[in-house]
This record gives structure tokens, C-alpha cells and sequence, in this order.
């Protein structure tokens, strides 16, 4: 039986590894379905689409993770058989990339107030390697001996605010599906107080066009808590996926973990 993990990371966005590396890792760990998922961004599918074009033993699925807003917070949305050359999808997504970006400088400035290490300037001239994984702010600081690791970070960070200006779940969904696209529910257990996810949530999603759900995942404090996902999803004929959101190193989620089999999936 087939080994599945439909959720890795590359250096594009805050994985450690490049395509090459992925595709390593992905023979090492026997997986024969896989995608990568980026923050936003599709810059390592064209080149992972060209490593597996002759390789008859492997499925690659395009894809990337969006960030959406919704009620005010932010929510992953998966999205599967995606075109990186899609002009109206790279449209779309640019939007989160200037949020970032304009984020990021206001964290720097805040915290420029109470460390004179910290200047947009040499934030700005900082060269992130995106081998070390993560995303450049964190690195900065890490850099500047300010953070050994991301819970120092987020102690740093505490207190900065700013408004979150995602595009909206239902502009997102409605846009993709348009595109022809599968949008998937990433992570459910991240948005919950637990693992179980308001099914009033998901039925909400649902109705915006939403085709999956992300069952198996390292999120879950309880592994059999996957089923009541997966029951949700066969109840209304919805795709199920899983992965391991690996990033490499970074972030301590190991590939090809929970260990998804094809037939535990739902695809099309």
C-alpha cells in the first residue's frame, strides 16, 4: 500500500529544504503520494514538477497552503492539482504577500523601540538563508543572538499587534474553485480548544465550496481523533487528505508522520 503525506514544506516559504532535498527525503521515507504545500507562495512546485516528470513510481500533487481570514483569525486552507503558472492564483495570493511583508516591518519597528541591535535597515539588509527554515524576521533576531529559538521569539514579539488583512475564506474558496482548484481544510485541531473542530465551522466552510478535510495530522493530541473527521467528511462525500506539515528540521514535525496509506484517503 502507498505511503501519503500531502502537506511538506519547502525553503520557499519556511521549510528548510530545497526540491532536491524533498525529494530525498520523500525516497527515504518510502512515500509514493506527496505534495508541497508553501505558505502562500508556488515557487517550488515548477521545479519539484520537472525532479518527478520521469519517475513512474511516484504521484506529485501541485500545491500551496493559504493563510485566509476569518472572523478575524487566521485559518490554513490546502489547495491541491494548482497551476503555479496561473496568473489569476498568483493574483490572489499576492495580496498575503504584501500583508506580510508590510507586517514585518511593523514588527521591526516595534521592536527597534526596546532593542537598538534592531534597525529596518539592517533588517533589510540582512541576508535570510532559507536553508535555516523559518521566515527572515525570526531569523534576524536569531541572528542578532536576540532569539535561540521560536520560544524566545514569541516573547519578544508579545505585544506587537496588528490588524490581520488576509484574503477572506469566502473570496479565497469561491475564487480557487472557480479556477478549477480543491481547496482542503488544513489542520482542523490547530483552530479548536482540543481536537474537535466545530462541525458549524466546517459546515460553513463547506458551503463556500470547500472539498476537504485534512484528517490526519500531527495536530491531534489523540490520533483516533482523526475519525471524527473522517466520518464528517464521508457524510457529505468530501475528500479526506493527511500529512505531517513537515518543514525539515524547523518547527520538529517529522515527515511521513501520522503515517497516511492510500487507501485511508480521499482524493477525488
Amino acid at each position: 500500500m502507498k505511503k501519503v503525506d500531502l502537506h511538506l514544506h519547502s525553503y520557499a516559504s519556511d521549510g528548510e529544504w530545497s526540491p532536491e532535498e524533498i525529494l530525498h527525503q520523500v525516497d527515504s521515507h518510502q512515500l509514493k503520494i506527496f505534495a508541497v504545500c508553501d505558505h502562500d507562495v508556488v515557487d517550488c512546485v515548477p521545479r519539484m514538477m520537472e525532479l518527478v516528470k520521469d519517475r513512474d513510481d511516484l504521484e506529485f500533487i501541485p500545491g500551496l497552503e493559504a493563510s485566509v481570514l476569518y472572523k478575524g483569525k487566521e485559518i490554513h486552507i490546502l489547495t491541491y492539482y494548482i497551476d503555479p503558472k496561473d496568473q489569476r492564483l498568483l493574483n490572489l495570493l499576492q495580496k498575503n504577500i504584501d500583508y506580510r511583508e508590510n507586517s514585518n516591518r511593523k514588527l521591526i519597528e516595534f521592536l527597534s523601540e526596546s532593542y537598538s541591535e534592531i534597525t529596518l535597515e539592517g533588517y533589510y539588509n540582512y541576508k535570510y538563508d532559507p536553508y535555516q527554515g523559518g521566515w527572515k524576521a525570526y531569523m534576524y533576531l536569531k541572528d542578532l543572538g536576540l532569539a535561540d529559538n521560536l520560544g524566545e521569539y514569541f516573547s519578544k514579539v508579545r505585544g506587537f499587534k496588528v490588524e490581520k488583512d488576509f484574503v477572506s475564506i469566502e473570496e479565497y474558496i469561491s475564487k480557487v474553485v472557480a479556477m478549477g482548484y480543491t481547496p482542503v481544510l488544513a489542520h482542523p485541531p490547530a483552530y479548536a480548544n482540543g481536537d474537535l473542530y466545530d462541525m458549524k465551522e466546517m459546515d460553513y466552510f463547506r458551503s463556500l465550496g470547500l472539498k476537504g478535510i485534512e484528517c490526519y495530522t500531527q495536530y491531534l493530541s489523540n490520533p483516533k481523533n482523526s475519525q471524527y473527521y473522517v466520518d464528517y467528511c464521508q457524510k457529505h462525500n468530501m475528500l479526506i487528505t493527511g500529512g505531517s506539515d513537515c518543514h525539515g528540521q524547523f518547527a520538529g514535525r517529522a515527515i511521513g508522520r501520522p503515517t497516511v496509506y492510500e487507501d485511508m484517503i480521499k482524493l477525488k
